[in-house]
């Protein structure tokens, strides 16, 4: 869909249409839902590393 850079031209969009910019909007949020899951997950180890105190 982009190019393999993964640098996201704003003129690029332009081009999309309605349908296509719909699709991608929606598989873009719910990345960004994913990774914050991921983060959320990597922050709650971190947490319980402290409060166990593991220091590697």
């Amino acid at each position: 869909m982009l190019e393999a850079n993964n640098h996201l031209n704003r003129y690029l969009l332009r081009d999309w249409s309605h349908e296509h910019l719909e699709e991608y909007t929606l598989w873009l949020e719910q990345e960004i839902a994913n990774r914050l899951q991921y983060y959320e997950d990597v922050r709650a180890e971190w947490e319980r590393r402290e409060r166990e105190g593991y220091y590697e």
